[in-house]
């Protein structure tokens, strides 16, 4: 109520006249500032804001064929880790890069059975928790 008057020389207080309220510009969202192909070029679509705001990989949400989890009872996981172990480390190579190598060395290059395991929980880890390789490698390392 003070900083509504004011007091002239006389000593007298008047009312101070009120200031003019300035318009605000009124803020345009980006979709009526910039055309839709501007848009879609910096992804800005509400299609890309959807992907950014779900906590699962990009490539992940936008693959042709979803990436599904497993659920626990079933074996698939099993069945799949033992089919990339096969065609990995069971098979024998095209190149024969490995030939100049002594047999005891052949021998500790080669990948045992434990290592199906590993490979089952690399896939658990990309179907069921939706986890991208390099964030395996970096913080699941004990795996």
């Amino acid at each position: 109520e003070e900083d509504e008057y004011e007091e002239d020389e006389d000593g007298e207080r008047r009312r101070r006249p009120k200031k003019a309220a300035k318009k605000k510009p009124t803020k345009k969202s980006i979709f009526e500032v910039y055309e839709p192909s501007e848009l879609k070029r910096g992804f800005f679509t509400d299609l890309d804001n959807e992907i950014r705001n779900t906590d699962i990989p990009e490539r992940m949400q936008i693959r042709d064929v979803p990436i599904t989890a497993v659920p626990d009872d079933s074996t698939e996981l099993d069945d799949e880790a033992e089919w990339i172990y096969k065609q990995a480390f069971c098979k024998p190579t095209i190149s024969n890069m490995d030939a100049h190598l002594t047999p005891e060395a052949r021998e500790k290059l080669k990948k045992g059975p434990q290592t199906i395991g590993k490979i089952r929980k690399a896939l658990d880890f990309m179907r069921n928790q939706q986890l991208e390789v390099p964030f395996i490698a970096f913080y699941r390392k004990e795996y």
